[in-house]
């Protein structure tokens, strides 16, 4: 799937959210989150956030890193849109 944020945009979101008053370690694990998309955007299973959640969910079992991802993928497919 190819993302249709561009890193400036995807920046742009960040800064807007440092502004807001974010949390810093959520800011992060946005731009974490937004740094393994970039990378891995190519990836055969990766259709939508939705899987892209689903693929990082299944990586943990930190029932709190589940309910991070899940809000920061929610995030980023309501900024996308």
């Amino acid at each position: 799937m190819k993302f249709n944020k561009t890193n400036d945009i995807y920046a742009d979101l960040i800064q807007k959210l440092k502004n807001s008053g974010y949390s810093k370690s959520y800011v992060d694990r946005l731009g974490t989150e937004i740094n393994w998309l970039i990378r891995n955007q190519n990836r055969e299973d990766i259709q939508s956030y939705g899987d892209t959640c689903r693929i990082r969910i299944s990586w943990t079992k930190s029932r709190e890193m589940q309910i991070t991802y899940r809000r920061v993928y929610k995030t980023l497919e309501n900024f996308d849109l």
